[in-house]
């Protein structure tokens, strides 16, 4: 049998899977999907300004899981710390619980105002109805909280079935010429992580990770390339907050210190912003956007301080004793990879004070970082105002007011040298059927603010002059429209744009639930960037891209089938229109409770990597990828996970990438010499 009549077969078979299947829950996969298509969407970019950790998010996701929300006696903040939950719909949430003096299950989220048919489906995976309790009024012993909670060690294998030719064997002469030919270790990736909780007040927990191509116990790693170790401590009522170890800060709207939730702008039409100080524990193996060290919170009344300190090493380029450029991928697997790791020590420090009132509330941030080596980066147009020197200091004040149908909220920074960066955004929900947002943004093209991270359109909160225009509309049953308009301005250089250069994307999305068990989706998402003409330095020209899905979702009581169509439209105003699409389906199936296979197939075609297409595959617990397609080939992944025993789970993943019209993939160290790709992985996770 042919590969290419292989590939339409595997398609077929997960089409058809499950079509007689009845309605159920939603489940944990089916979220999952919903964070990956907003994965795909910012992805598909480059240069997206918010580039969030969704490993991390879905570790975190996955424990509120495990441990729900009882809704008889949470807090504002519980609610909030899910991701897909808005303020206004927090305070419906609670505003319904005092009026019917609680929750006799969680049916009765069908009566709660501003939630949509998607969100009161997700939500029972994070939440439960019990009878309100005392247990905020016991006294936990030390021994319990330390020892009397959840244990969870869970570690993964990936193992590739082919040899890239960063593993070959080069002669001497070979590698005396280039050192940087071959990885310094095996093939192999390798991630062990050990979690410990008590409830939602006590867990520490310890994540080690070796890529592939590092060196295992070798080279200097003890025995890992990476390792990450927090505890966190969180008082009953929520008063104060301890952190040690790795984490992460987020302060008013990210301007200064900023970690969001998800990576588009698209998230403003959830409300998911944040208005006062946030800490939360590092727990995934992105090696870059974190700190170490100590960080807590404590609130006294209406006053809420916090503050942090931090001291660790970064990989950079270093050139005569300067950092030319702070490396962020986090790979350690040749020579050159080696020796740029932990060339620079970095200390930071903030602090925060806030005043809390249920309508309003106002807050001051202050953050210094210092380099034990000064910053100067290569000169090019598009680093002329990028942070030079040693240090950088940032003062910020920001602000929430609003009531029920409406927020204004905003944030104003300036670094030490009195540049500005401002954003203001305004949340209006005449109904609770329609939120319309409108975001406000102007960040100088010299502002400094190395840990920034906010909603832009740019890779940096600097040179950037843009606003945004959104809403959400659930009137009609069964059915969520989403939309916006988002427009940027860069006033000077950025990276292959060599003057100042504009960036628009617009966005459209509608849902629809048939019934319980069965919903379609339709996607437009539009993005144009104007960019060097090739060849031409000083002229720039429109490069956009059209990107459209229509999907339909089935659940049953053992089956799921989600099948999709992606089309996509690559344009430059030089060149000619590049095409690619893909034709997807991805399937479970659960004959048993403690079994669960899963299945993905695809279909694709494209001109260029400029038209490739993104879909979501099944992928064991805390991992988490989002893959692009170009060229021309098709992909398969089946995957199986068993409870084998009540404390012990394994999962195994195979997955098959095969191209029709290429002899190689990829290129440098990178590269296979041949069509075809296939990787292996096993998990195993111990409970206790």
């Amino acid at each position: 049998m042919s590969l290419r009549r292989f590939a339409w077969l595997s398609l077929l078979w997960v089409l058809v899977v499950g079509l007689y299947a009845q309605s159920k829950e939603a489940t944990w996969e089916e979220f999952a999907e919903m964070i990956a298509q907003r994965y795909a969407e910012a992805e598909a970019d480059e240069e997206e300004g918010l580039t969030a950790d969704y490993e991390e998010l879905l570790e975190r996701l996955h424990e509120q899981a495990q441990n729900k929300i009882n809704l008889n006696t949470a807090t504002r903040e519980q609610l909030l710390a899910l991701s897909f939950i808005s303020p206004a719909q927090a305070d419906s949430m609670l505003a319904y619980r005092q009026r019917k003096r609680g929750y006799w299950t969680l049916g009765e989220l069908m009566f709660v105002s501003g939630l949509s048919y998607y969100e009161r489906r997700y939500l029972p995976l994070f939440l439960s109805v019990a009878p309100p309790d005392s247990v905020l009024n016991k006294q936990v012993p030390i021994k319990t909280l330390l020892f009397g909670g959840k244990y969870e060690v869970e570690t993964r294998l990936d193992v590739p079935l082919y040899r890239r030719a960063g593993y070959r064997t080069y002669s001497e002469d070979e590698l005396t010429a280039n050192p940087n030919l071959v990885y310094l270790g095996n093939g192999l990736t390798n991630v062990l992580r050990y979690r410990y909780r008590y409830g939602r007040q006590f867990r520490y927990g310890l994540t080690l990770d070796k890529d592939a191509g590092e060196p295992f116990a070798a080279k200097g790693n003890w025995p890992y390339d990476y390792a990450a170790f927090f505890a966190h401590y969180r008082q009953q009522r929520g008063r104060y907050v301890v952190l040690l170890g790795d984490y992460r800060v987020h302060l008013g709207q990210g301007l200064l210190l900023g970690s969001s939730f998800f990576g588009s702008v698209s998230q403003l039409l959830d409300g998911r912003l944040t208005q006062t100080a946030m800490l939360r524990p590092h727990t995934s193996t992105e090696e870059n956007r974190f700190f170490r060290g100590a960080a807590g919170s404590v609130r006294l009344r209406s006053v809420r301080l916090t503050a942090f300190v931090s001291y660790r090493k970064l990989d950079a380029r270093m050139e005569n004793d300067s950092v030319r450029t702070l490396l962020t991928d986090g790979y350690h697997r040749t020579q050159r990879e080696r020796e740029r790791k932990d060339a620079v020590g970095c200390v930071a420090g903030g602090a925060d004070v806030s005043y809390l009132q249920q309508d309003w509330q106002v807050g001051l941030s202050a953050f210094v970082a210092h380099y034990a080596k000064p910053l100067a980066p290569d000169e090019r147009p598009y680093t002329q105002f990028y942070m030079r020197g040693q240090t950088a200091v940032g003062l910020s004040a920001h602000y929430r007011v609003g009531k029920r149908r409406w927020t204004l909220q905003g944030e104003l920074v300036a670094d030490k040298q009195f540049h500005l960066a401002l954003s203001n955004t305004l949340t209006l929900c005449p109904d609770d059927e329609l939120s319309v947002v409108v975001q406000q943004r102007a960040f100088s093209r010299r502002f400094v603010a190395p840990f920034g991270q906010a909603v832009q359109a740019g890779s940096r909160v600097a040179n950037e002059v843009g606003g945004f225009v959104g809403l959400k509309y659930t009137g009609f049953a069964r059915t969520e429209l989403r939309a916006y308009a988002d427009f940027a301005r860069f006033p000077a250089p950025v990276y292959r744009a060599n003057s100042a250069s504009n960036c628009l994307t617009l966005f459209a999305e509608g849902r629809y639930a048939f019934t319980q068990a069965f919903n379609v989706l339709l996607r437009y998402r539009y993005r144009t960037r104007q960019y060097n003409v090739t060849g031409y330095a000083d002229v720039l020209e429109y490069n956009g891209t059209h990107r459209a899905r229509l999907q339909a979702n089935y659940a049953g009581d053992a089956y799921t089938l989600h099948a999709a169509f992606d089309l996509t439209a690559a344009q430059k105003q030089t060149a000619q229109t590049q095409f690619g699409w893909m034709l997807s389906a991805r399937s479970t199936y659960k004959p048993l409770p403690t079994l669960s296979l899963a299945a993905f197939a695809g279909l694709f075609f494209t001109d260029a990597y400029a038209a490739a297409v993104y879909a979501y595959e099944p992928q064991l617990l805390y991992r988490f990828q989002v893959p692009a397609f170009y060229y021309h080939g098709w992909r398969t992944a089946l995957q199986v996970q068993w409870k084998v025993l009540s404390h012990v789970q394994v999962g195994l993943r195979y997955s098959l990438l095969h191209y029709f019209n290429r002899d190689h993939i990829s290129s440098g160290p990178q590269q296979i010499d041949g069509p075809t790709q296939q990787d292996l992985s096993l998990q195993v996770r111990l409970t206790f």
